[in-house]
């Protein structure tokens, strides 16, 4: 929708979204299920010889290989945004525009380059992957203008006024853009065997509201850390 509102302004308003579909991702069916060099969980994948778990090469659904992807056409994104501007042509020595984008952008794995994308094998993908794109921007406001500064002869008028200080011209663009969406992430200080297979582990979410009051924010400490931590030992099972 576009409307003149005045003064040599035109208002625009927009819905602007895309969609892209079977786009083509890539699974390990090689992949070890979840528990499997965990001994505690499954006993017989011992090795007699040291007491300790089996070669993984041992373990594999196709036995000496490691990783045999799958590739198939079948994630999606979608984004959609609301898109409004203010342009006011060049009148009287001014012109300025403004434009405000609030929009979200999700997927299942960001894939710019529109090569395979690698998903998880056992994890539910939307349930694991979907969510804010990495480049995802949800409020953007733009601010330009034009400024034909004012003739400085109405103050000095003379031949020296006028070639040196005559036809300036100052031009500005302000941005104002939300940054990019991070995932908390969790570890430890030692190597920790956790999930024994499948596709990782994740943070749990122990306690309530992650987000600290504005009062309590400072730049080292943005967000509570204290209602994360990592999963417990065979936390993550089967979910294919």
């Amino acid at each position: 929708m576009q409307r003149n509102i005045g003064r040599g302004t035109v208002l625009d308003i927009a819905y602007v979204g895309n969609g892209a579909h079977d786009m083509m991702q890539r699974r390990d069916i090689n992949e070890l299920p979840y528990w499997t060099t965990l001994l505690s969980v499954n006993p017989q994948n011992v090795d007699p010889t040291t007491g300790g778990v089996l070669n993984s090469n041992l373990l594999y659904k196709y036995p000496g290989y490691t990783n045999v992807y799958y590739n198939s056409p079948s994630i999606n994104s979608n984004y959609n945004s609301l898109q409004v501007q203010a342009n006011r042509r060049f009148t009287r020595g001014l012109q300025f525009g403004s434009s405000y984008t609030w929009s979200k952008e999700l997927d299942i794995v960001d894939n710019p380059s529109g090569s395979s994308a690698t998903v998880p094998t056992y994890q539910p993908l939307h349930g694991w992957d979907y969510g804010p794109a990495g480049w995802d921007r949800a409020n953007m406001l733009i601010i330009n203008f034009v400024w034909d500064l004012p003739k400085a002869s109405r103050a000095w008028n003379n031949v020296l006024v006028r070639g040196v200080l005559y036809n300036w011209q100052t031009s500005g663009l302000l941005q104002f853009v939300d940054g990019t969406p991070t995932g908390a992430g969790c570890g430890y200080t030692t190597s920790v065997n956790v999930t024994g297979g499948g596709d990782g582990s994740r943070c749990v979410q122990v306690g309530g509201d992650p987000n600290l009051p504005r009062s309590q924010r400072t730049l080292a400490h943005w967000f509570n850390t204290s209602v994360f931590q990592p999963a417990a030992r065979a936390n993550m099972g089967h979910r294919g």
